[in-house]
């Protein structure tokens, strides 16, 4: 083999997609499973219509899809944290132009346990004001040092040139943005957006039948 030429360059002919089982629970909830994999390992997503695109404050999304496992009506932020880590688990919120998914990676057998953790994170988050305070803090530390590197100045203009400074798409954080957030802000995106009726649920891995209808 000579490696000092290059391979032909040869087009993508056919992308095979692995196809996802629907399943109906009730008339809004949407499950879909991918089953597979010979370790005993399972993700579960909760998808919900919860980025930029609906918010009505500035970052709105990003501050409620980070607090959401920072503690509910019953546990705090370290006993949630801790229920996770003793099992082994994963768990992490991303939130996106226009949806924030609450992902949780576990072995198998450990997901009948964590259910019920993750059924409360999502039903009785707290957004307390101490750990808003916690968060805020760290993404204006984080916001300062980026404001440092030139490949996040440059994605910025070019992000507001595209879609402009105000649009959904187009504008950055900065502190006044930060702080103009209150726990009460959070707590009402949360109510109008974190709902399966416009979301769905994904289920992949090795999991059985008793799995699934744990989760249902």
């Amino acid at each position: 083999m000579n490696r000092s030429i290059a391979p032909n360059i040869q087009p993508i002919t056919s992308v095979n997609l692995l196809n996802a089982e629907k399943v109906q629970i009730g008339k809004h909830t949407t499950l879909y499973l991918l089953p597979g994999g010979d370790q005993e390992v399972v993700s579960l997503q909760f998808v919900f219509p919860a980025g930029r695109w609906q918010e009505e404050l500035a970052l709105q999304s990003l501050l409620t899809a980070s607090l959401l496992t920072e503690g509910t009506k019953s546990k705090s932020s370290k006993e949630v944290n801790e229920q996770i880590d003793f099992h082994g688990a994963h768990v992490k919120v991303s939130s996106s132009y226009d949806f924030t998914t609450l992902q949780l990676v576990c072995l198998t057998k450990h997901l009948p346990n964590l259910l019920s953790l993750l059924v409360e994170v999502l039903n009785e988050p707290s957004f307390s004001e101490a750990e808003l305070d916690i968060k805020r803090n760290h993404f204006i530390e984080k916001y300062k040092i980026n404001l440092q590197k030139t490949d996040y100045l440059a994605q910025r203009i070019f992000h507001e040139k595209v879609f402009g400074a105000e649009h959904p798409y187009g504008y950055f954080s900065s502190v006044e943005k930060y702080k103009a957030i209150s726990s009460q802000d959070l707590q009402q995106f949360y109510a109008k957006q974190y709902s399966l009726k416009n979301g769905f649920v994904l289920l992949a891995g090795n999991f059985s039948g008793d799995v699934l209808t744990s989760i249902i």
